[in-house]
């Protein structure tokens, strides 16, 4: 009996250890996430273009040249996504005057609709909701982190850069660590 109680005893330590030791990691990425967060994306990134990089070398075409059109295409693929949003913001910043106006009407629409179906709204209330404020503070929001998603792209490219440049060297390296573990 007394057996079976330590090994109960040392059960539940276990599952303890492993709950207090999954809690640590946890806060530990999350205290970490400003560098963990690129660096996963870059991993991300890099496992998508691999095979691109892979499959250049297979048409003789040598490591460096394959990263580096690698490397333009994502350059591109940035500026045409960067330039899709400052279009489609630029377009909604001058045409928001327009919407404001639009939806104050939809708004007085569905009062008057409210109204006649018996349901008493305040119209006034109802109007004073609509802050055009608010949405020109969303606007400036996504453009701050817009420029601080810029400032982190670099970092991620190099990133990517740099782990295209050691996948092939990654298999020799875990292969020498293991086999230098046998012997």
């Amino acid at each position: 009996m007394e057996n079976s109680t330590k090994r109960q005893i040392s059960q539940t330590q276990s599952i303890l250890f492993s709950c207090a030791a999954f809690v640590i990691v946890v806060a530990g990425m999350r205290a970490a996430q400003d560098v963990l967060i690129p660096f996963l994306l870059a991993i991300f990134i890099a496992t998508i273009c691999n095979p691109l990089v892979l499959f250049l070398q297979k048409k003789r075409i040598p490591q460096a040249f394959a990263i580096f059109f690698v490397f333009l295409l994502m350059i591109a693929f940035g500026f045409g996504i960067t330039s899709l949003l400052g279009t489609s913001l630029n377009e909604f910043s001058n045409n928001f005057p327009q919407y404001q106006i639009l939806l104050k009407s939809y708004a007085e629409d569905l009062i008057s609709f409210l109204e006649n179906r018996g349901v008493s709204i305040s119209g006034q209330i109802l109007l004073e909701q609509f802050d055009p404020g608010a949405v020109m503070s969303l606007t400036s929001g996504i453009l701050s982190r817009l420029g601080s998603f810029v400032t982190n792209t670099l970092l991620i490219i190099l990133m990517v850069v740099f782990m295209l440049i050691e996948a092939n060297i990654y298999k020799d390296k875990i292969m020498k660590i293991f086999k230098g573990t046998d012997e």
